[in-house]
């Protein structure tokens, strides 16, 4: 019997920190820290311990698309939190499969990965 893959060790970049933004972070600065870090999107920062939320290059340009008259540059000096999705998390000692079943539950391809007892 094959021992099912977990999560961290599929993936053992997904251990690694990146920074979270602060929601009220002008869109702008999100987008230049997802840049200067070389990821596709970041976590935002949640004191509230509700719903976790990421900012990626996606969520923002589906908003901009969204945004019927909207100019460029008001768009850009909203808070990230205006142009974030839903991130859901698994953790790194659950099986692959429950990865890949928050991809097709949500249709949107990040996740975070937590790390317990770390």
């Amino acid at each position: 019997m094959h021992r099912p893959v977990r999560v961290g060790d599929a993936l053992p970049q997904s251990t690694l920190r990146y920074p979270t933004l602060d929601p009220n972070m002008p869109i702008i600065t999100g987008l230049s820290l997802l840049r200067f870090n070389e990821v596709d999107a970041l976590p935002l920062a949640s004191d509230t311990g509700g719903l976790l939320r990421c900012l990626s290059g996606y969520s923002c340009l589906a908003r901009l698309l969204n945004s019927n008259a909207m100019n460029l540059d008001t768009f850009l000096k909203q808070p990230c939190v205006q142009a974030s999705e839903p991130l859901t998390c698994v953790g790194s000692d659950e099986d692959l499969e429950a990865l890949m079943d928050a991809f097709l539950r949500t249709r949107f391809g990040f996740s975070g990965v937590q790390i317990r007892g770390g």
